[in-house]
């Protein structure tokens, strides 16, 4: 299972920050990710947990997050596989229980820098962001507070603002949206 930290912020001017990563990190490569959510079955000792289908390019990924939030960054823990038949394995978590919750699609542009992995990023129905995260090999006091100080350096480095930070999951806001001002979907 791996870990991760990341923070993610809104982006009030993407061209603007485009320039700053084109500037500053090395390109990796344009994306375009379509995710399919699914919850666990209500009787599960997990029901909050979701199983994300991710298909990017000719490449489809299911992924199995803990998530959670610890002073505005997100904290990960995560388990994912490739898989060579998206339809089946949607088939499988179906069959499995799982209800089906939302569709998220993100488009954007990936930047490394050393071991950051940044996304700009345009999410269907919010907007845009920017995602700075580090995949720990192993989680310790030491990794977590490192990785956390590299990513508030990065974020300085790109001149966004300390109150663009988004701590609320994507999910949750595209519920939100979904729901309309009743609150019901």
């Amino acid at each position: 299972m791996g870990y991760e930290i990341e923070l993610k912020v809104w982006v009030d001017e993407p061209e603007q920050t485009e320039k700053e990563l084109e500037k500053r990190y090395s390109f990796d490569r344009q994306f375009r990710k379509r995710d399919t959510y699914y919850r666990f079955p209500e009787k599960s000792d997990t029901p909050d947990r979701t199983v994300r289908i991710r298909r990017e390019g000719s490449s489809s990924f299911v992924t199995s997050k803990i998530k959670k939030v610890v002073e505005d960054l997100e904290e990960n823990e995560e388990l994912e596989l490739e898989v060579s038949d998206p339809d089946k394995i949607e088939a499988l978590i179906q069959l499995l229980g799982c209800r089906f919750l939302i569709r998220k699609e993100k488009t954007g542009k990936r930047y490394i820098k050393g071991n950051l992995i940044l996304e700009l990023s345009r999410i269907t129905d919010l907007g845009w962001f920017l995602e700075i995260e580090k995949v720990l090999e192993e989680r310790t006091e030491d990794s977590v507070r490192a990785a956390r100080g590299e990513i508030s350096q990065t974020l300085k480095e790109i001149g966004i603002s300390e109150e663009k930070i988004e701590t609320r999951f994507y999910n949750d806001m595209l519920l939100e949206i979904q729901a309309g001002p009743t609150g019901k979907s």
